[in-house]
This record gives C-alpha cells, structure tokens and sequence, in this order.
C-alpha cells in the first residue's frame, strides 16, 4: 500500500501531539485537572446549554436551570 503525502503529514501530525503530551506528563509545572473537576464542570455546562435550549435563551451563561423541568 502507498502511502500518501496526506497520510505521512498526518503520522507526523499525531507523532508530535503524542510527544507532546508525554514531555507535558513529565513536566512537574504543569497543572493536571482532577478528572472528577472535568466531569462536574462538563455536568454543569450541559445543564446550561439544555436550560438554554428549553428557555430558547440567546446565551447559555445566562440561561437559568427551571426546577420544573424533567429530563
């Protein structure tokens, strides 16, 4: 199989980001993010952008979660 100019930029592309993420990893000033922290701000962000979405609000940081409405 030939590989193409795509497919090679592509393999550099990755190679990088994965180098990357290990020289991050090992670097001890780098802030990590508890994975429960992501997953409550996640949480809260949906909840927003449904809020917003029900109350066909303009913006989502403004939108207010209605204690009546069920999922």
């Amino acid at each position: 199989m030939k590989i193409t100019h795509v497919d090679a930029k592509y393999d550099n592309w990755f190679i990088e980001q994965v180098e990357e993420g290990i020289r991050e990893s090992d670097d001890p000033d780098i802030q990590l993010i508890p994975h429960e922290t992501v997953k409550a701000d996640m949480a809260m962000q949906r909840k927003l952008l449904e809020a917003a979405i029900i109350n066909q609000a303009d913006d989502p940081k403004t939108a207010r979660i209605s204690k009546f409405h069920k999922r």
